[in-house]
């Protein structure tokens, strides 16, 4: 991201992320059930570092799919001891976030999940493992009607993450 940080914009969009964060954790839930509460909290402090909420153009509606394209690879524990990763990203057109709010591409910008094999020789899966892959459409129905599940302990740990200091700054 080439964003440079803009306070204001920075803390509208903050704000309103935060005021919706529930609706963001349950869509990156929805599409990746072993997501867990801290490594949704460290996709949204690696969002602070990158000055995501910076970005003028930022849709709340694409807010849980850049997180998801920010996690990198995301592992998934099987029913039977095996392991699935998963990895997002959009489009080749897409070289940087702001990218995804151009005129030109609002609306037509693919977004992948990629399901792969556990790696055997490698830290991560490469395309040898790939088992699948899919276009996925960035819904943005998430953002209205009810509020999705979350247990009363992901809500104290985000509260307490949204409650430190430095998380801001």
């Amino acid at each position: 991201m080439r964003q440079q940080r803009d306070p204001q914009t920075s803390q509208i969009q903050y704000e309103a992320f935060l005021g919706n964060w529930i609706r963001h954790y349950g869509m990156v839930k929805q599409l990746v059930p072993a997501l867990g509460i801290q490594r949704f909290v460290c996709l949204v402090e690696y969002a602070n570092v990158l000055n995501l909420w910076s970005h003028t153009g930022l849709r709340q509606v694409d807010v849980p799919y850049v997180l998801l394209a920010l996690a990198g690879f995301i592992r998934q524990p099987g029913t039977e001891g095996g392991s699935t990763w998963v990895h997002f990203f959009f489009d080749r057109r897409i070289r940087d976030v702001s990218d995804l709010w151009l005129p030109e591409r609002a609306e037509d910008v693919q977004f992948f999940r990629m399901i792969y094999l556990e790696p055997v020789l490698t830290p991560f899966p490469t395309g040898a493992q790939m088992i699948c892959w899919e276009v996925l459409d960035r819904d943005g129905q998430f953002m209205t009607g009810d509020l999705p599940g979350v247990s009363s302990r992901d809500v104290r740990a985000f509260e307490r993450f949204i409650a430190t200091p430095a998380v801001r700054e």
